[in-house]
């Protein structure tokens, strides 16, 4: 009985001792980096003007870590576009947080007509959807819309908000619609053909993708 308790003993100390090394040098708690915008996380600049960056703060355990943060990306204001900005800050243990910037460089020239508000949509032919689309501005002309789909996925079609073709575009002096950046959940699409009336606060458009398209009607209400 004895020699049975003793290599209990033995077995549970060389247990200790195993798990001891297996976890030796093993961080417990780690310190996440807080990385804050500063700014705002869309904004807008001229063709040919100058990007100033607005900035950005990161925090570990309460300690400023701001310049250890890599940034990733440019910003050609020479030629309109959408760019994106990711901010990364790699903690003591090697965890990562980013942080996205999205910077609409519009031309030098754009229609200074406010379109924004809330619209209806259509897509032609189909159900017209109340409170489909919701457009903002970013200044200098630049404008972001909820949903270019005019509700046809989202609300026709009862999938929800997450089936939404976010878009952000500029109106030409001639009122053409030219989209820089579109997102939804088949990833971009194009938007063709696009024109606001602004005597009916009417937007048309269609909507492309890999050889399928349909067209949108967008009404302010």
């Amino acid at each position: 009985m004895k020699i049975y308790k003793y290599s209990l003993m033995l077995i549970s100390i060389l247990f200790l001792f195993a798990c001891e090394k297996e976890t030796e040098g093993i961080s417990r708690v780690t310190f996440y980096t807080d990385l804050q915008l500063e700014g705002s996380a869309e904004m807008s600049v001229k063709q040919g003007q100058t990007f100033v960056e607005p900035g950005y703060i990161a925090i570990e355990n309460d300690e400023d870590v701001t310049d250890k943060v890599q940034v990733n990306g440019t910003v050609n204001t020479n030629t309109p576009g959408a760019y994106q900005l990711s901010y990364v800050a790699t903690n003591l243990d090697g965890f990562t947080k980013t942080v996205n910037r999205l910077v609409i460089v519009v031309p030098a020239e754009v229609s200074n007509v406010d379109v924004t508000g809330t619209y209806k949509g259509q897509r032609v032919g189909r159900a017209e959807s109340a409170d489909a689309c919701v457009i903002t501005s970013l200044s200098n002309g630049a404008f972001k819309a909820t949903d270019f789909f005019g509700g046809f996925y989202n609300i026709v079609n009862g999938y929800g908000s997450a089936y939404r073709l976010l878009t952000y575009f500029y109106i030409t002096p001639e009122n053409e619609v030219v989209a820089l950046s579109t997102n939804s959940p088949w990833g971009p699409w194009e938007v063709q053909n696009g024109l606001y009336n602004p005597a009916t606060n009417v937007f048309t458009h269609a909507t492309y993708q890999d050889g399928f398209s349909f067209n949108v009607i967008l009404t302010k209400q």
